[in-house]
């Protein structure tokens, strides 16, 4: 991950960002909306697709597709429909793509990224 302002980079760091069934869509994008605290849910995925398991321990929508919560996440930033960037502290594996399509990183770092960036903006995202 790289800060740049006026071409040049002030500021980077290892993140993490999706995994192959749930990538990380590279592109430009616009910072839609901020906000500095939520609980985060959504699809687990099983290559790329929604899926029923019976031995499935965690949540499931009322149709049985297994779900993902993650509560009190700060610093979100979304830039493509529900991709954001976001602190992380439930793992610190950063250089590895593991997420839900979200780009992950330390929370002190999600915070300085929040700050510096205004709703709006314009965001790259490549590898």
């Amino acid at each position: 991950m790289s800060m740049i302002e006026d071409g040049k980079v002030v500021d980077s760091w290892a993140i993490s960002s999706g995994a192959s069934g749930t990538p990380t869509h590279t592109g430009n994008y616009t910072i839609n909306w901020k906000t500095p605290l939520q609980n985060m849910r959504g699809y687990e995925r099983r290559g790329g697709e929604r899926f029923k398991d019976p031995n499935w321990s965690g949540p499931t929508d009322s149709q049985g597709y297994a779900m993902f919560e993650q509560p009190n996440v700060r610093w979100a930033m979304y830039f493509n429909g529900n991709q954001a960037f976001h602190g992380v502290y439930w793992h610190s594996n950063w250089g590895n793509r593991m997420s839900h399509g979200c780009v992950g990183m330390p929370e002190w770092r999600a915070q300085q990224l929040y700050e510096w960036t205004p709703q709006g903006v314009e965001v790259s995202i490549h590898y």
